[in-house]
């Protein structure tokens, strides 16, 4: 298993931040938003949690329950009830029609149709969500997929070296501004080069070039500048 502190160890490795460019906390944060995010629309995590029934039709989809769950891309996998009492697991699933999410204004509801979950009885789901990187603990990113995702977050790290280097090449002139414009050039290209090396190796038969798209849009979405256009340059 990972930390928190073992990816940023491992990717400051990768970016070779000699300039000081970014600090822990950037690291830190490259790792805990973009890239989680980034790579969970990839490799969704997929959490089991188990409800104690009640006697009603209807529980609360609590954080404490569903702590894994992101709104406008989890979902629900699969029901099962009575979960751990039939030899064989097929027995317990619910039929997909037979249940639903509803939501209030402030809240989301797992809702049965059909049934209501005896006391005791206990309610198993299966859902999509998004990866964790806690401050202290272990990661839910696949062991698998570790160096696939040091290299995601490198990119994203070279490109905000890019950005700050080529802002730095606007503000100075002369051999500075040069040397920064080199600087941006490079960690650009090198970006680029760690992005595709993480599509390689989650999608080993899928080309870079929609991934490289796809970047650029999120980091246009953030405020940064763009992977190949950068403000500097336009």
């Amino acid at each position: 298993m990972s930390t928190l502190a073992t990816i940023n160890t491992e990717v400051d490795r990768i970016i070779k931040d000699n300039g000081g460019f970014l600090d822990t906390t950037d690291i830190d944060s490259f790792i805990q938003n973009q890239a989680v995010a980034h790579y969970s629309r990839h490799k969704p995590y997929f959490a089991i949690t188990d409800i104690s029934g009640d006697g009603t039709y209807s529980y609360e989809m609590t954080v404490t329950r569903f702590p894994y769950w992101k709104d406008g891309f989890s979902e629900i996998k699969w029901v099962r009830y009575p979960a751990d009492e039939y030899q064989d697991p097929g027995a317990e699933k619910i039929d997909r029609e037979d249940f639903t999410i509803y939501e209030n204004a402030s809240t989301k509801y797992l809702r049965f149709k059909t049934i209501s979950p005896s006391a005791g009885k206990t309610i198993r789901t299966k859902y999509s969500g998004f990866h964790s990187v806690p401050a202290t603990g272990d990661t839910t990113i696949y062991d698998a997929d570790l160096g696939a995702f040091y290299n995601l977050v490198g990119a994203f790290c070279m490109m905000a070296m890019a950005n700050r280097a080529g802002q730095n090449s606007e503000s100075t002139i002369g051999a500075d501004a040069v040397a920064y414009r080199d600087k941006s050039d490079v960690f650009g290209s090198r970006a680029k080069d760690l992005l595709k090396s993480y599509t390689d190796m989650i999608f080993p038969t899928v080309g870079a070039a929609i991934a490289q798209r796809e970047f650029d849009t999120i980091y246009q979405e953030l405020g940064y500048a763009r992977l190949t256009h950068r403000e500097w340059a336009r």
